[in-house]
């Protein structure tokens, strides 16, 4: 049976794998066509993005077996 830990473990890592593959995939459709400080910006709006579902995520599953 997963138990709130695993579950929540498996949720954060899987938030890396995917917030990596789409920063990846920005600058493989961009490349060169960005310039490095716009991508910069990209990319710290893609991590804080991806932080705040990551939180919200593992904060209602956790809920759901405390209700």
């Amino acid at each position: 049976m997963a138990s709130e830990r695993k579950i929540c473990r498996s949720v954060i890592d899987r938030h890396d794998v995917m917030k990596n593959q789409i920063l990846e995939s920005v600058r493989t459709q961009l490349g060169d066509k960005i310039d490095q400080n716009l991508l910069k910006e990209i990319q710290k709006m893609v991590n804080s993005i991806f932080e705040s579902h990551t939180h919200g995520l593992v904060s209602t599953i956790s809920k759901q077996f405390s209700d």
